[in-house]
């Protein structure tokens, strides 16, 4: 047994399974969007197809690499690592029709780079703690996933305030939405996240495997 297999937590076998379970089930959550006409019943289906296509595609990926040598398997979860978020802001990209320097410089607020920071920290326990030894790259994807549903919000225009009684609360503002996925705010702030998760779980990581070798 290698040293990664001694401190992996991920089943193979248990893997291949669920790898076909969520198969089924997106495919299902397809044929749903594909054949219903309620609003809210595609919705539905469309969130079941996002989940389960992601879910497929975790432990489709693990199976894939656990059949790889030691070195491919490592240039194979370096890659998925970085063209998963890629893929993902495809969707920002897209959006940005007029995108400005100035537009950034407005939107991309001191409150975003604190944002950051914390999502740097956060990541830097998950990796220094909860990252899979062997498979790396499913801390990562799975940040990238999260990090992108949390910027797709904000692509929807979500934003906050605070009422009479001093209490947050959140609403939809359009015209935000627009200005924002036009200028390439959300593209923008997605990768600025997308970078600060990455690098905490990188020296988080790191400093698992350091303490594990001692």
């Amino acid at each position: 047994m290698s040293f990664s297999d001694a401190y992996s937590d991920i089943d193979i076998e248990e893997a291949k399974g669920e790898t076909k379970v969520f198969a089924g089930f997106a495919l299902f959550c397809l044929l749903l969007f594909l054949l219903l006409d309620d609003f809210a019943f595609k919705a539905l289906s469309m969130l079941g197809l996002a989940y389960s296509g992601f879910v497929f595609s975790l432990h489709g990926l693990t199976v894939v690499a656990s059949k790889l040598s030691s070195t491919a398997n490592r240039y194979f979860q370096t890659a998925i690592a970085i063209f998963f978020p890629l893929i993902l802001s495809c969707k920002f990209i897209k959006d940005a029709i007029d995108p400005s320097i100035e537009s950034l410089l407005t939107n991309l607020s001191p409150t975003l780079v604190v944002y950051a920071l914390i999502i740097s920290s956060i990541s830097f326990a998950a990796g220094k703690e909860g990252i899979d030894i062997k498979y790396p790259f499913r801390g990562y994807i799975i940040s990238a996933a999260v990090l992108f549903v949390l910027s797709w919000m904000r692509s929807g225009g979500t934003t906050g305030g605070v009422d009479l009684d001093g209490d947050s609360f959140t609403y939809l503002d359009p015209k935000k939405a627009k200005e924002f996925a036009e200028a390439g705010v959300i593209f923008s702030q997605y990768w600025l996240y997308v970078s600060a998760s990455y690098l905490g779980l990188f020296f988080g990581f790191i400093k698992r495997l350091r303490r594990i070798k001692h």
